[in-house]
């Protein structure tokens, strides 16, 4: 008991409201990634040898396997003269040398490439460019500490496993040089290695002390070449793990791969330059973001410090980019329902049919020391699971994945249905108000400890009842009808359809103030609303719960003064007692939030934002969120410290938007379009390789005297294409 209550206690300290605990988490970093593997580098490139909650490092299954990785020249830093990360796998690092043992400034060039294939590989190309033959040392500091990426951001372990001093080992084929070998077994028994190559036609010499050193004499003009290849290994080695492949080889296969990727994706193009470049890098991070479980494929939530399966956040993101990547979206439905709960497990949340928060593989998660192994602490997953099969399904006309996936479907309909029906929760999805200590106070999107409030600043007592939650429910529960409608499940259909009924008529009963004539963040313990202006009811829309009217009303209160900045919906009124615009959800403005509670007469005004706050990002990306000042207060968006950048909801965000601009709907072979709204700024837009069921769409919309039309440029057989008059 004690032992679990340590555990249980583990789990708050690390996830109750503080989303980071590593070292200064304001400090700009860069990361590139591809597969399980990513890199989080300081600005210049390197892994500076600092504390362990340092977040720089080579990481993989939530592991650290490289901590320290810097360049010096005759013993001094490199000075970077540039640097592009343009792709989310590879980078490239431009330095000159500081004046050194009479070698003047500048007059030596290193260029650092690196790229992620499987795994890490790294070029250095060393180039004399003073008039006269010189000598200099190339020195490497290296070092791994292996330690789980929980106690990077701060966890303090009991115990922990056993690191080996390092073992070097010559290369003879294909290209000579040297093998380093760090390896560390943990409390689990379970070996992780870093094997570190370095092939060089330098004499190459190296120590066991975390130092390589290379030699270098060129001529004038002359350069030297030296290839790294970075592997981590878990469990036995194998002759295809240590296989060698060159740098270009690595490089090319990288870049194939992602091209045969965005060959599956519907291709967008603009004649807005930003548009197109917010498209192209919404595409990029939804790739980079890939990763593999133990169950299979599986998106990533965000970087650094999330590389690792959201049920919430997948479900959401597969949502965004469903029309634009069906493959994407089944990998994430088929990843989400093969970790659906089985049974009762209190220190994990763990219930049968219930869907996961998230999914750790490190060693902590391993052993227990964490709970989220996988971690089941979450209110909404479940019927945004289920509601992103329907959507899979209506849009794909792939009935079959739907029958092979019916028990878990009806496994999470019962669990939603147990829960219900519990007299604690009075017919609405809750959370909270056990005795049971819980790695989260609070389970809906809005997850920082004071997110749920009163109009008086305090605190929401639990178990509480989330607006949005009962949207997601409900929207779950009609469409899984239509679904079993489809199949021939009749009584299920009417049982559905029944209870959304009954939950539609409860929610507009209990949710919506008049006094404000906007729905309640909320219902407490108490049936008491949380009377405040937030933008979680925003996510109401389209889900069916709320009429035309109130459809409307909801849009044009999140668009009032108080509510709108330039970058987007703030998530809490700024009248509010609890508004802070540089807080993480009482005031901020985040991208995803944006796009869901965007409906038809505030899209372009809500892409327009989107596009203005990437216009002042150098990496062209949205971020996870942004403070929630107006532009009148400071110039500019001003960051979130600990933001994740690249975000799957957040690269999934623009691609939403775009596609209920484009004001395209299918249903059963039948394509309807509309005449949509575009910004002012956009005038033409080109749609390539829509498929909606078994057909294939390209569209043309251009504007026609200030109006916006629509035409279809390529229709495959049997698809009818219906166009609606306003």
């Amino acid at each position: 008991m004690k032992a679990l209550k340590q555990r249980q206690e583990t789990g708050e300290r690390l996830y109750d409201g503080i989303t980071f605990k590593a070292d200064n988490p304001d400090q700009e970093r860069l990361v590139i990634k591809n597969g399980n593997l990513f890199l989080v580098m300081n600005p210049n490139g390197f892994l500076p040898d600092t504390s362990p909650q340092s977040p720089f490092g080579v990481y993989s299954a939530d592991t650290r396997y490289l901590n320290r990785w810097n360049i010096f020249a005759e013993g001094a830093p490199l000075r970077l003269l540039s640097s592009n990360l343009n792709s989310g796998f590879e980078a490239e690092f431009i330095y000159g040398n500081q004046t050194v043992a009479g070698i003047p400034e500048q007059s030596i060039m290193v260029t650092r490439n690196l790229v992620i294939d499987r795994h890490l590989h790294e070029r250095v190309t060393v180039k004399n460019y003073s008039p006269s033959r010189k000598e200099l040392d190339i020195a490497i500091t290296y070092g791994a500490d292996f330690i789980d990426i929980f106690e990077v951001r701060g966890a303090r372990r009991n115990r922990s496993g056993i690191q080996k001093a390092p073992l070097l080992s010559r290369l003879r084929s294909p290209t000579p040089g040297c093998r380093l070998r760090l390896e560390y077994t943990g409390v689990d028994s379970i070996t992780m290695r870093t094997v570190l190559d370095i092939r060089s036609q330098a004499t190459v010499d190296a120590s066991t002390a975390g130092l390589v050193r290379i030699p270098l004499k060129r001529g004038a003009g002359e350069e030297c070449v030296t290839e790294f290849a970075t592997r981590v290994i878990q469990g036995s080695l194998n002759r295809h793990s240590l296989r060698y492949s060159a740098f270009e080889t690595a490089r090319r296969s990288a870049r194939s791969a992602y091209e045969r990727w965005l060959g599956k994706t519907t291709r967008i193009r603009t004649d807005n330059a930003a548009l197109n470049q917010l498209i192209d890098k919404a595409y990029q991070d939804i790739y980079t973001l890939r990763i593999q479980t133990p169950a299979g494929p599986a998106l990533a939530a965000g970087l650094p410090w999330f590389a690792c399966p959201f049920g919430r956040d997948q479900a959401i993101t597969a949502m965004q980019i469903l029309p634009f990547h069906r493959e994407t979206a089944l990998e994430v439905i088929q990843n989400l329902a093969h970790y659906q709960g089985q049974k009762n497990n209190s220190y994990r949340e763990e219930k049968p049919g219930k869907i996961l928060h998230e999914l750790r593989l490190g060693e902590m998660a391993r052993t227990g020391e964490v709970p989220f192994s996988p971690y089941y602490g979450t209110v909404d997953a479940p019927p945004l699971w289920l509601m992103l099969l329907s959507k899979y399904a209506s849009l794909t006309g792939d009935l079959e994945t739907v029958k092979t996936l019916w028990p878990k479907v009806e496994a999470a309909l019962a669990y939603l249905e147990k829960e219900m029906a519990d007299n604690d929760n009075c017919g609405y999805l809750t959370y909270g108000g056990t005795n049971t200590i819980t790695a989260l106070s609070n389970q809906g999107w809005k997850d920082s400890h004071d997110s749920i409030t009163y109009s008086n600043g305090e605190m929401a007592k639990a178990p509480i009842a989330l607006v949005e939650v009962q949207g997601y429910l409900y929207g779950a529960l009609v469409e899984i009808a239509g679904l079993a409608q489809s199949l021939q499940k009749t009584e299920i259909a009417e049982k559905l359809n029944k209870e959304a009924a009954a939950l539609k008529i409860r929610f507009l009963k209990d949710f919506w103030m008049e006094e404000d004539d906007f729905p309640a963040l909320a219902l407490d313990g108490y049936g008491k609303r949380c009377d405040v202006i937030a933008s979680n009811p925003g996510h109401l829309i389209g889900t069916g719960i709320l009429n035309h009217d109130q459809e409307a009303r909801v849009l044009e209160r999140l668009t009032e003064s108080d509510m709108l900045t330039p970058w987007g919906v703030r998530t809490l009124s700024s009248r509010e007692k609890a508004y802070n615009p540089m807080s993480y959800h009482n005031g901020s403005v985040w991208p995803h939030d944006n796009a869901l509670l965007a409906g038809n007469s505030i899209t372009p005004q809500i892409l327009t934002a989107m596009v203005d706050l990437v216009r002042h990002r150098a990496d062209g990306r949205l971020p996870e969120l942004v403070c929630g000042f107006k532009s009148d207060q400071i110039q500019g968006p001003v960051n979130y410290p600990v933001s994740c950048s690249p975000q799957a909801w957040s690269a999934g965000a623009p691609l939403l938007l775009l596609f209920k601009l484009l004001g395209v709907s299918y249903e059963n072979g039948v394509v309807t379009l509309k005449n949509p709204e575009f910004p002012e700024w956009l005038s033409k837009l080109e749609v390539t390789n829509l498929r909606l069921g078994s057909h294939r769409l390209d569209l043309l919309y251009q504007r026609d005297n200030g109006v916006v039309r629509s035409g279809v440029t390529y229709n495959s057989r049997h698809l009818v294409v219906t166009r609606q008059t306003d």
